[in-house]
């Protein structure tokens, strides 16, 4: 059975995205080469793999040289930095500004960005997204979640530092910069309470079919 994975705002090539999110990288070019590394070293070519917007900066060129390099089967969820990533649509498994999907039985609403309220969340739907950054305070009542490279590399290198929308000066592992993996989300979003926003009660739902 192949593996699913999340990951999102990998902006390749884009220098500015080390100095604006601190990631600890010398140069575009050794940020390109370990995100690049990282993510094969988890993903296996006959993945899947999620890819939640901000794929490179710019040049289409850039994105393909990404692409070419990149293990598995990547369906992407269009960001607001992806007119390199528009053009190489074709080399994706589909491409889309949203959707809903079904991962292991559960239904997964993908976006770039984050949203309060999403499709089936009352149904225990999760919702997964990038853009942010880890610059927004994770909600410990919502089945929701960041997935960026960003995220990830806080939760995995200063722990305690993890949903509280802050990126640390320092401490940020290079090798942290990665996909995560299905089961890696399952276990956070079990820990969460999961208020069910949109979900009707036994008398609201009588009182309507009543009406």
């Amino acid at each position: 059975m192949n593996d699913s994975w999340f990951i999102a705002d990998t902006h390749f090539s884009h220098s500015n995205i080390i100095r604006y999110c601190k990631r600890p990288f010398s140069s575009a070019e050794e940020h390109d080469r370990v995100l690049i590394e990282n993510w094969n070293r988890c993903v296996k070519p006959g993945d899947n793999v999620y890819f939640l917007g901000d794929f490179s900066f710019r040049s289409k060129e850039v994105a393909e040289r990404a692409r070419k390099q990149l293990n598995g089967q990547i369906f992407f969820i269009e960001g607001n930095h992806d007119s390199a990533a528009r053009a190489i649509r074709h080399t994706f498994a589909w491409y889309r500004p949203v959707k809903m999907v079904e991962i292991n039985g559960q239904a997964i609403w993908l976006s770039h960005y984050a949203h309060r309220v999403w499709e089936k969340a009352h149904y225990g739907a999760w919702h997964l997204y990038g853009h942010s950054h880890h610059k927004l305070t994770d909600d410990p009542n919502a089945r929701s979640m960041d997935v960026g490279v960003d995220a990830t590399a806080v939760r995995l290198s200063v722990p305690k530092l993890y949903g509280t929308g802050v990126v640390p000066d320092e401490g940020l592992n290079p090798e942290n910069y990665r996909p995560i993996h299905f089961d890696e989300v399952a276990v956070l979003m079990n820990k969460k309470a999961a208020i069910q926003i949109g979900r009707k009660d036994a008398t609201e739902a009588k009182d309507d079919e009543e009406t």
